[in-house]
């Protein structure tokens, strides 16, 4: 069946945490709450059931509108002293759009294996990203027209499953790889070369999982990052001095137990 949709939301405004801690004076500009940031969304999408139910397709398009657009700034202040110190900020600054496609699918290729997946495209910028950090009354920043942070271009997704009866119970074979294209995590004032950025990362994982015949239990071994690819998920910079950089989960093995106590 074919739908659209039409929503209209908001996302209520708050305090910035920060104000203050630089040592550089709170003034009634700085202590001010953010407004709640606006959102328009269309969405226009199909779903479907093909050959005899064997495989789903579910397919989106979508385009959404923001009007003060809640984004968080890394801002430099020098306090009375002469000391440069900084603050990450949220402004009202930014007016954007967003549209893209999402694609996901689960197919029965043999009464034993199956695949399924997802996949996405993301276009977003800002159409107008401008802000006063230091509150002097003088737009310091214009990210207009830039890409919007944590906003990955391409995501992707794919599960291989293979299920078939041993011991009684029943086995799970799952192989999955997934992919995220880099992104900017947060801009900084100081100029692009001190942008945070998260990395495109390929990652591969794998279990296999037991279930007692009555569903009473199951047993799992599983692997996550087999290749133990080394990623950054976030990246903070402070001032010009260093960047706090946050990673992915490393190659990883283990063991799991579950217990279903209401059989």
């Amino acid at each position: 069946f074919t739908y659209f949709n039409y929503s209209h939301g908001f996302k209520s405004g708050g305090y910035n945490d920060q104000t203050g801690t630089s040592g550089v004076a709170i003034t009634p500009a700085s202590a001010a709450p953010t407004d709640p940031e606006k959102a328009d969304s269309y969405e226009l999408g199909f779903k479907s059931d093909m050959l005899d139910d064997s495989l789903r397709l579910d397919v989106a398009a979508f385009y959404v509108e923001y009007s003060d657009a809640q984004r968080d700034l890394v801002a430099s202040f020098e306090n009375e002293f002469g000391a440069e110190f900084q603050e990450t900020r949220f402004f009202n600054a930014a007016d954007m759009e967003v549209y893209g496609l999402e694609v996901q699918f689960s197919a029965a290729i043999t009464d034993n294996f199956s695949l399924r997946g997802n996949a996405s495209y993301l276009h977003s910028e800002y159409n107008k990203f401008t802000a006063d950090t230091d509150y002097d009354g003088v737009d310091d920043v214009d990210l207009s027209n830039a890409d919007v942070n944590r906003a990955p271009e391409y995501q992707w997704n794919i599960d291989a499953i293979y299920d078939h009866q041993l011991f009684g119970g029943d086995v799970r074979w799952l192989v999955n790889a997934n992919y995220v294209d880099e992104a900017i995590f947060v801009y900084s004032v100081l100029g692009p070369q001190y942008d945070g950025m998260t990395d495109a990362r390929t990652l591969f994982n794998a279990s296999v999982t037991y279930t007692e015949s009555d569903g009473k239990y199951f047993v799992r071994l599983y692997g996550k990052n087999l290749t133990d690819e080394e990623y950054k998920v976030g990246e903070l910079p402070v001032a010009d001095l260093w960047t706090f950089a946050y990673y992915g989960e490393p190659q990883t093995v283990g063991l799991e137990f579950g217990m279903n106590f209401g059989q």
